[in-house]
Order: structure tokens, then C-alpha cells, then sequence
């Protein structure tokens, strides 16, 4: 109320915070690149400077509007296998980024 200077009563904007979630079907989170990063440098046992790659070879797909067809998690996922890649870590997509990305080496190609 003290924000809108008592233009709106609380009822008031709880009512329209209702409606505008209401519209918006209360989906209003949605998981990012980011997080898949996070997850993924911490099973990857990944070091800083591996991680700030990670972060680079995504941050590379981000202007690519072809790019946009791909889901954060794969995105995330594709960045982890190249810079495993790049930095010669063998296997380059071990079993456990399997299990927890449900995509195959194969797949992020």
C-alpha cells in the first residue's frame, strides 16, 4: 500500500496479484542454463576455471536464435561435454552425467 501512496487499498492489490498470477497459470519460475550449470560443475567435479568455461560455451548459443529450440538442460549439458572435451577429461561424459542429465553423449552432439 505505502509503494502505490495509498492510491490502492492491500485487498486491492491482492486482488490483482491473484489475477495476474491467474493469468500467468501460477508459472511463474522457470529453470535456466544457469541452473543446470550449477548442477552439473558439481557432478562433473568440475574447477573454477572448467566452470567459467562451461559458463563461456553457453554464453556463446545465446545470441543464436537456432539455439532456442534446444531446452537449458540440454544446453548445459552440451557445454559440459565439450569443455570435458576441450580439457581432455576422460570419460568426457561419465556414467553419473548420464544418470542425471537423461542424455547421452550422443544426444548433445
Amino acid at each position: 500500500v505505502y509503494i502505490t501512496d495509498n492510491a490502492y487499498t492491500k485487498d486491492d492489490i491482492l486482488l490483482m496479484e491473484v489475477s495476474m498470477l491467474t493469468v500467468l497459470g501460477f508459472n511463474i519460475c522457470c529453470p535456466t542454463v544457469a541452473h543446470f550449470l550449477e548442477r552439473y560443475q558439481r557432478l562433473n567435479r568440475c574447477t573454477e576455471e572448467h566452470f567459467h568455461l562451461m559458463q563461456y560455451l553457453v554464453e556463446l548459443c545465446l545470441p543464436e536464435l537456432k539455439m532456442m529450440r534446444y531446452t537449458p538442460s540440454h544446453l548445459a549439458a552440451a557445454a559440459a561435454v565439450l569443455s570435458n572435451k576441450l580439457l581432455k577429461q576422460h570419460p568426457a561424459w561419465p556414467p553419473c552425467m548420464v544418470r542425471n542429465s537423461n542424455q547421452t553423449e550422443s544426444m548433445l552432439k
